[in-house]
């Protein structure tokens, strides 16, 4: 799980890259899944949109490993710079 706080009302993409199935969720919320990409881990190559009230908010990725060497990538858009990650 990781946090990230919103200065203000954000509208934008949670994008993914995984190389196994996945899950994710804003808040305990589901937001989204995939199957990965198996063996060629590519940044981006799922995104979901969200929307971020002002305040802070928890992001979980719920990997379920099928191989021996996992790897992800996850991030926000943040083109606006209202976000900022939390501690």
């Amino acid at each position: 799980t990781a946090k990230v706080t919103a200065s203000g009302p954000v509208t934008t993409k949670l994008l993914v890259g995984s190389v196994d199935p996945f899950t994710v969720a804003l808040d305990g919320k589901p937001v989204g899944d995939g199957q990965g990409q198996g063996r060629r881990l590519a940044p981006d190559a799922e995104g979901f949109p969200v929307t971020l009230a002002p305040g802070e908010h928890a992001v979980t990725l719920t990997l379920k490993a099928t191989g021996a060497t996992p790897g992800v990538y996850l991030r926000l858009l943040d083109p606006d710079r209202k976000l900022t990650a939390g501690r």
